[in-house]
């Protein structure tokens, strides 16, 4: 993400496009944890392994966001 927007900050109107998406994106990778999660905010709601296993989700939401900009 950093790297397009150095690459193409002199695209204003494609870099304020850019980060709207990515504003957009960052909210459906929130929801989308909470729709598999929904009740991750209670304590041991889904065990011990609960932390590692949403890293695990957002980790994979991750690389296919930037395979999505590169």
């Amino acid at each position: 993400y950093q790297q397009i927007l150095q690459e193409r900050g002199n695209d204003k109107q494609f870099v304020d496009a850019l980060k709207e998406a990515q504003r957009a994106w960052v909210r459906f990778r929130d929801a989308e944890l909470k729709a598999i999660y929904p009740e991750r905010n209670v304590p041991l709601a889904y065990g011990s392994a609960h932390p590692m296993c949403e890293c695990g989700v957002l980790a994979m939401m991750t690389r296919v966001r930037t395979s999505a900009l590169s």
